[in-house]
């Protein structure tokens, strides 16, 4: 019987497959990551490989679908593809250059990823400190790199009245992007959901043309590509804190940018990222209307509900958190990247208006079904 580079368990709680298989699956894995990550690509599968046999437990207070054996440490898998690759094209065959903007950008996305980091690997913060830690770090990040706060959004009545006023302008930058972190970490609750919208909008963005910066961002964009292969397929392995908060992070950085540069709609960027903000949004006021905490943790998210409703069907039980994950984000990013390629010049307002109705109609039939 051939060696093979690394071993998966025959069975695990996601698919079983025969040794066979396993196999295939196993030199699948390693052929798609070098052809579309080249050496770099190669060494996140064995970094993937390795964290899952690290085992761990996936906490349903956490990711809000499974309580499985599993690895929250997927982020390192992103983190550490997009370390390798810069490395990679920066130092050895010199056909990237890192600007100063860039550097501060990769900068306080990588403080964001290492204190998500410590928080799958101690779990010892507080949220209160947590969020003081995140705004303490933008509000230095801020100070030390004024160009990434939002000076422009193309929506006239804020321009004039919330950022033309210099500390507004600052506290909405800052507060923003912290949101938009803790956003795409309490989405994270699904396979393949937060990395699949994450590559859907790289490819939104990188389609707008943003120069040297692209590189970047394709870069992570295939880090999410080969996390996704493993999450969906595997399922022993998710993103944890540290890759939402990353992810988060340099997305939002990359919007703001870009809205202050005017290379795109606001609207459109919003609605390319759509469901994470949508989602944390929906939830606290749910939540509030319940006389809850805005900020406690629950299952009621949109992907629980519908995790909970595809899971009451046998013949897709086996395969509803991959399901569900992919639904999302198709439907909340796959699905503004199609129309734009219809017609670039949608109103995007409406469109993402429109999302927000189909996420509260949706989440409304689906819990309504439950009761």
């Amino acid at each position: 019987m051939e060696k093979l580079p690394f071993n998966f368990k025959h069975e695990h709680h996601y698919y079983e497959f025969s040794k066979s298989r396993t196999a295939l699956m196993r030199w699948c894995l390693i052929l798609t990551a070098a052809l579309i990550g080249g050496l770099p690509g190669i060494l996140a599968v064995f970094v993937a490989q390795f964290l899952m046999g690290l085992g761990g437990e996936e906490n349903a207070a956490k990711h809000g679908i499974n309580s499985n054996q599993a690895s929250r440490l997927g982020g390192v898998v992103i983190f550490s593809f997009l370390a390798m690759s810069l490395i990679w094209h920066v130092f050895v065959i010199e056909d990237l250059v890192i600007g100063t903007d860039l550097l501060a950008l990769l900068t306080v996305s990588s403080g964001f990823f290492l204190l998500g980091l410590f928080e799958d690997l101690k779990g010892l913060l507080a949220a209160n400190t947590r969020l003081v830690v995140m705004l303490g770090g933008m509000a230095l990040f801020l100070w030390l790199a004024p160009q990434f706060r939002l000076y422009h959004s193309g929506i006239a009545w804020m321009d004039e009245w919330v950022l033309a006023f210099s500390p507004v302008g600052i506290a909405f930058t800052l507060f923003g992007v912290v949101f938009y972190v803790n956003a795409f970490n309490t989405a994270d609750g699904a396979n393949g959901l937060i990395s699949g919208i994450s590559m859907f909008a790289v490819i939104g963005i990188l389609q707008l043309g943003i120069g040297e910066q692209g590189g970047l961002l394709l870069t992570m964009g295939i880090g999410c590509l080969i996390f996704w292969l493993f999450n969906v397929t595997v399922g022993r392995i998710f993103m944890g804190d540290g890759g939402a908060y990353f992810i988060g992070a340099v997305m939002a950085l990359f919007l703001i940018w870009m809205t202050n540069e005017g290379r795109a709609d606001v609207w459109y960027l919003l609605c390319l990222t759509a469901y994470p903000h949508i989602d944390l949004l929906f939830s606290m006021l749910r939540r509030k209307a319940a006389g809850r905490g805005m900020f406690d943790a629950d299952n009621g998210h949109f992907h629980n509900v519908l995790y909970r409703k595809l899971a009451s069907f046998p013949v897709v039980k086996k395969h509803a958190n991959t399901y569900t994950g992919v639904l999302v984000s198709v439907v909340f990013a796959g699905l503004p990247l199609l129309l734009f390629q219809v017609n670039n010049e949608l109103p995007w307002l409406l469109v993402y208006a429109a999302l927000w109705l189909v996420y509260g109609a949706l989440w409304w039939k689906l819990s309504r079904s439950e009761s």
